[in-house]
């Protein structure tokens, strides 16, 4: 896939989000609709990233850098232009862009989940999520006895302080639990969330995965991880991959919320706020 191949079907897939986010009838400052609007300001801020590669050839064949006057901007025009003529320089800058791309998608839907969460899910059940690690550590401890004293440190010490520390896939599990018409298979999906997460948290080490063996196959390319090694693909990825993992997500939201019967309003901090 060239460079204007892939904006004109990056450019569909991204009108086909502003298309929904329209269609939606949610009211602005529900998560459940702005979820869109960072979306796809995300995926747009990525498409020009990947259109750099089409720009630093034509800074190369324009002779940008001869134009201009100034020695500091020349030098760092001849620079952009190394981004399609150097591969380390080529390599590094398509890792950075997809890097961005998976932590900023992954990191919106952690938020919207866990904003639809508090509002969607009975005191019970936001507290079974808040005690879960606590619970846990009671049924270790079995029968043996322990003072109320005890209990109240270890409950205080293990009760997690904010919904946002809940691991995701539990919040999620909540979550499909409320889906009454769900319009896609929702086991695949959770496989896909613990694939997407996976992949987020190496772009935090480096891309070297910790962890139990694991591997999963999307748009017919095996993603490998194996403990303490860097992330692998067994196929050559093209263009277009690391973007249609973040439509992927979309539909997964998509999916989530118009299948959740809530009518009130889900709304989110923002600047105004503070």
């Amino acid at each position: 896939m060239t460079v204007p191949e892939y904006i004109k079907y990056t450019d569909k897939e991204i009108d086909n989000l502003i298309k929904l986010s329209k269609r939606l009838t949610y009211t602005d400052y529900d998560i459940r609709k702005d979820h869109y609007l960072y979306s796809i300001d995300i995926l747009k801020s990525y498409q020009r990233g990947v259109t750099t590669f089409e720009i630093s050839k034509l800074s190369i064949e324009e002779k940008l850098s001869e134009r201009t006057k100034d020695d500091i901007l020349r030098k760092y025009i001849n620079e952009y232009g190394q981004i399609s003529t150097v591969e380390k320089i080529n390599f590094s800058h398509r890792n950075q862009i997809n890097r961005s791309l998976i932590i900023d998608t992954w990191s919106l839907f952690e938020f919207s989940v866990t904003t639809i969460c508090n509002s969607v899910l009975s005191s019970p059940e936001l507290d079974s999520l808040y005690n879960e690690r606590y619970e846990e550590i009671i049924k270790l401890i079995g029968q043996q006895a322990i003072t109320i004293e005890v209990r109240e440190k270890l409950k205080k010490k293990f009760t997690e302080k904010h919904l946002t520390h809940v691991p995701i896939t539990r919040k999620c599990d909540k979550l499909f639990k409320y889906c009454s018409s769900y319009n896609r298979n929702i086991n695949d999906d959770k496989k896909f969330l613990q694939f997407y997460g996976k992949l987020r948290n190496t772009m935090h080490s480096a891309y070297i995965y910790y962890g139990n063996n694991f591997e999963y196959v999307f748009d017919d390319i095996w993603t490998v991880f194996e403990n303490g090694k860097p992330v692998y693909h067994r196929q050559p990825v093209g263009l277009k991959f690391d973007f249609d993992l973040a439509i992927e997500l979309s539909k997964v939201f998509t999916s989530i919320v118009t299948s959740i019967d809530y009518s009130g309003k889900i709304t989110y901090p923002t600047m105004d706020d503070s």
